[in-house]
């Protein structure tokens, strides 16, 4: 019971990059960086990677994350760090769920109430932290908000002393969008009672969340809204919807153990409060 949340200890990569010399087509790619044309590497990338070794994958994983291509790093630290015969250390565990606009959450997610990790996992699943992404049903941004749902959090924060984003709303805009990403998940944590079914509403919509909950054995339902949000989390019929709540809770997980000093006891408090 006393081990720790995750072992982090000098992993495999580490220890291969002492004894093992970069290829010539780790110094080709990281040239791409070296003179500002990061935008054009990644097909070279994705035409070599599997030649490519663990310390190689991880020096070309740190380069992306460095010119803010965190998608693509994530996705190259995702096909080492897995392997059966790999041991990650810490610096893996930080390129495979990094910290970007750290002012930005910290700063959104003190004033709405909202616990950093939480903002962190919710980001990580929802774009990669890629800012100017679209989903194909019109998300837009780090959090992915709709910009109808945007506009109505705007006016909700207008008139309630905040900040008034209505008269120009960009969701590509970090800041703009981190706070009132921020400001929704507040939101729909006081319409349904604790951070994880809002975030189970963030997915599947307030509506159907509250069905959920409010299903007995009379209706010929479980009666979830006495579960414990874990176990309520586990019942979820829609798969997309119980996936992403279970992906959100891990990445809050990792980070709160990564960043903020945290056991998985206190990012549980945090999550299921």
């Amino acid at each position: 019971m006393n081990e720790p949340f995750l072992d982090l200890s000098e992993g495999t990569a580490a220890a291969a990059g002492r004894t093992r010399k970069p290829q010539a087509a780790l110094d080709f790619l990281l040239g791409f960086f070296d003179n500002d044309a990061s935008e054009f590497v990644m097909s070279y990338i994705k035409s070599m990677e599997k030649e490519l070794a663990p310390a190689e994958l991880r020096s070309l994983a740190e380069a992306l994350g460095n010119a803010g291509m965190y998608a693509d790093s994530m996705r190259l630290v995702s096909l080492y760090i897995n392997n059966k015969d790999y041991k990650p250390d810490r610096r893996d565990m930080e390129l495979f769920f990094p910290r970007p606009y750290r002012e930005l959450v910290e700063k959104y997610a003190d004033e709405t109430g909202i616990a950093p990790e939480l903002l962190y996992g919710l980001i990580r699943t929802e774009s990669a932290f890629q800012s100017g992404i679209v989903s194909s049903a019109g998300a837009v941004g780090l959090t992915q908000l709709m910009p109808a749902t945007a506009q109505e959090m705007a006016g909700r924060m207008q008139r309630a002393g905040g900040h008034d984003y209505s008269a120009k709303l960009d969701l590509s805009d970090p800041s703009m969008n981190i706070h009132i990403g921020a400001y929704y998940l507040r939101y729909l944590t006081e319409q349904m009672g604790n951070p994880m079914a809002a975030l189970l509403a963030y997915n599947g919509g307030m509506g159907r969340v509250r069905r959920w909950l409010s299903q007995d054995r009379e209706r010929g339902g479980l009666p979830r809204g006495g579960l414990p949000p874990d176990l309520f989390l586990e019942t979820i019929e829609y798969t997309e919807t119980r996936q992403y709540g279970r992906r959100v809770l891990a990445a809050a997980a990792v980070y709160g153990y990564l960043y903020y000093g945290m056991s998985m006891e206190e990012v549980a408090a945090d999550i299921y409060q």
